[in-house]
């Protein structure tokens, strides 16, 4: 007999983006929101749902273990929020030390 799936949610983790502005220091969010389902023993499923500015995804991947789901889920969605970013000409975590350059970089701020 299987076991009942049971969710393991990690998020939301918010994402900064656009210049801070003026006086109040504000900038928009976006958000990567994850969840990780074990299917059946060995099988663990995970998904990510993104937004910023705007526009949306989800993203699935598949792997043996719950540390391997969330590595790969963050190396997709970081390259997503990235790719989106460029195409719409803002700028991720404006305020932060270094730019977003890469999947990991999303994830360290």
């Amino acid at each position: 007999m299987i076991p009942a799936a049971t969710d393991l949610v990690l998020g939301p983790r918010a994402i900064s983006y656009g210049e801070p502005s003026g006086e109040d220091d504000e900038t928009d969010e976006g958000s990567v929101l994850m969840t990780l389902r074990s299917v059946e023993a060995g099988d663990v499923i995970g998904w990510a749902n993104i937004e910023l500015d705007g526009q949306s995804a989800r993203l699935d991947t598949r792997g043996p273990d719950e540390l391997q789901v969330t590595y790969e889920l963050i190396l997709l969605s970081g390259a997503w929020l990235i790719e989106t970013a460029k195409a719409r000409g803002i700028t991720l975590f404006a305020w932060g030390l270094k730019p977003a350059e890469t999947p990991m970089d999303i994830f360290e701020l």
